[in-house]
């Protein structure tokens, strides 16, 4: 399996929504992109799911040792050989994976999140791997489209938690910050409970709005200028936004419906952004 199958099979299967943004690009921004997703996942997953506090942060410490391997030009794990060359091509200082490794660090050490601001932090602090990095790689002649980059990557992790609220596998079964648990009345038994409650209902809603204003500012943010070089960006922001919408018409039930849209509707938004 070459480096970028098994990026691909980590985050960008036929049928996902990364996987139709990157259909009308180049093939080497393809890799480039679906190879900075994998190691994204790779590094929520251990923050997310190793319980053992001790154990993620060895885990997370080997990819800040991998990421500087790969930045003096010996990768030994597929995502960062997969990730080296374009990372050196776009000049994107390694440095910078070590500040959002920090952050999931962090993140794991959390019992919970208390305020929606707290969370919103840690989601900007990682949109520099998901935002910013992303991109770099697709090239930009503004610096405001860092800004906007950062508040999409934002954005696309405020939706992912608005589609997937409660997680039982996962060290804590949710990133609902107590505030906003609070303010909709949610208890733990509500929590996964099918049919989603209302309190539940609630909540997704607020997040949902929030991915929404996050994404919608990053669009319009966008230089006219870079919109082109960013088109997988945004057109993977467009897809998350049309899976928002999907989510309020389910009623924001998002235990016992899963809201998606269709393979032909993500292919649509692609082929509009295709440049």
């Amino acid at each position: 399996m070459s480096p970028y199958d098994y990026c691909r099979e980590k985050v960008a299967l036929p049928g996902s929504s990364l996987y139709y943004s990157l259909l009308f690009v180049s093939p080497a921004l393809r890799e480039a992109l679906t190879a900075l997703h994998a190691a994204a996942e790779e590094f929520r997953a251990i923050a997310e799911q190793v319980r053992e506090a001790g154990v993620a942060r060895t885990k997370l410490g080997w990819w800040a040792e991998e990421i500087e391997r790969a930045a003096c030009g010996a990768p030994r794990h597929p995502i960062t050989r997969a990730l080296a060359q374009p990372l050196r091509e776009a000049g994107v200082d390694s440095a910078r994976f070590a500040g959002v490794l920090n952050a999931f660090v962090a993140h794991h050490e959390r019992d919970a999140y208390g305020t929606f601001a707290e969370l919103e932090a840690h989601f900007d602090r990682v949109a520099d791997l998901t935002g910013c990095i992303a991109a770099q790689l697709c090239g930009f002649a503004c610096t405001e489209t860092v800004d906007a980059s950062r508040s999409l990557g934002v954005g696309l992790a405020l939706a992912e938690l608005a589609r997937s609220p409660y997680r039982p596998d996962a060290r804590r079964a949710t990133d609902l910050p107590a505030d906003l648990l609070a303010e909709c009345g949610v208890s733990r038994a509500d929590l996964g409970a099918t049919p989603t409650t209302e309190p539940v209902r609630r909540s997704v809603r607020k997040v949902c709005e929030a991915a929404r204003l996050r994404l919608r500012d990053a669009l319009e943010a966008m230089p006219v200028a870079d919109r082109g070089a960013q088109r997988p960006r945004r057109a993977l922001a467009e897809m998350m936004l049309a899976q928002l919408d999907a989510i309020e018409r389910g009623a924001y039930a998002v235990s016992e419906r899963p809201a998606a849209i269709t393979p032909l509707r993500k292919l649509w938004i692609a082929w509009k952004h295709r440049g």
